[in-house]
């Protein structure tokens, strides 16, 4: 919840956050409802559902051998073109946020 600890300062650049998970919509719907219990708060981003991988498979965060989406963060401007990413290659490799916010932070400035 680290992400939506930090949803202000990411907005704050502009940027629009949302999570697309590879599960149906309603293993999605469960998994927001018990963030929202655990954290007692409302989840103030979209968790998306991509079942058939179409989204993964577009972005190039689909593993072809095993059929699965690989964990991901990407930074992607409004002509839907990506300019950051990271990709993982385990469900636990993921940026810190503070990286996503940096990177932010110099899009924002022209840097990237």
């Amino acid at each position: 919840m680290e992400l939506q600890a930090r949803l202000k300062e990411i907005e704050a650049h502009g940027a629009t956050l949302v999570a697309i998970s590879a599960d149906p919509p309603e293993d999605s719907r469960e998994l927001i409802a018990r963030l929202e219990k655990k954290e007692d708060t409302k989840l103030g981003y979209a968790l998306l559902s991509d079942p058939e991988l179409k989204t993964a498979r577009a972005y190039g965060f689909h593993d072809e051998k095993h059929d699965i989406a690989l964990p991901a963060t990407a930074i992607v401007d409004p002509g839907g073109e990506i300019v950051w990413k990271h990709v993982g290659e385990t469900v636990a490799d993921r940026p810190v946020t503070d990286e996503l916010v940096k990177t932010l932070e110099e899009l924002a400035k022209g840097k990237r």
